[in-house]
């Protein structure tokens, strides 16, 4: 498999890991989901995690080899970096924990896919271009 990124200089083993089950919607908590439903998305992916990890200034490292253990199905997790190492201090002072991290990251991939979604088409097919259209059954002759 393939890395997102290289790995990186620093020892990302102190950093916080979010498996995208954790804000998955779609779960049940026996299933791994950690958040509630409120806070939560449909089967979110480690790029849009990642994605909004960075958005708040936050480094990230996408491990696309590992599984979480509960679905060994569902591959990728993302490390970030919540703290610093040598002062325990927040590095974004909006994420000051885990569940924070939890809850902004399913409330941007919300905003995201509702930006996606209400972004008009830049192509568009006229009626005259697909060509004639047949309403009802076909009729056998």
């Amino acid at each position: 498999m393939q890395r997102a990124a290289a790995v990186p200089d620093v020892d990302v083993s102190r950093w916080v890991i979010v498996y995208p089950v954790y804000i998955n919607a779609r779960k049940t908590l026996q299933e791994g989901r950690k958040m509630p439903k409120i806070h939560c998305v449909d089967n979110p992916t480690c790029l849009e995690v990642q994605e909004v990890c960075l958005k708040l200034g936050l480094e990230s490292y996408i491990e696309t080899e590992k599984c979480y253990s509960r679905d060994p199905t569902m591959r990728g997790r993302v490390r970030v970096h919540l703290k610093d190492s040598k002062t325990e201090n927040a590095v974004n002072p909006e994420v000051t924990s885990r569940t924070a991290l939890l809850k902004k990251i399913g409330q941007d991939i919300s905003k995201n896919r509702a930006v996606a979604v209400s972004a008009p088409a830049t192509t568009t097919t006229t009626t005259a271009e697909a060509g004639p259209r047949r309403k009802g059954k076909a009729r056998n002759k």
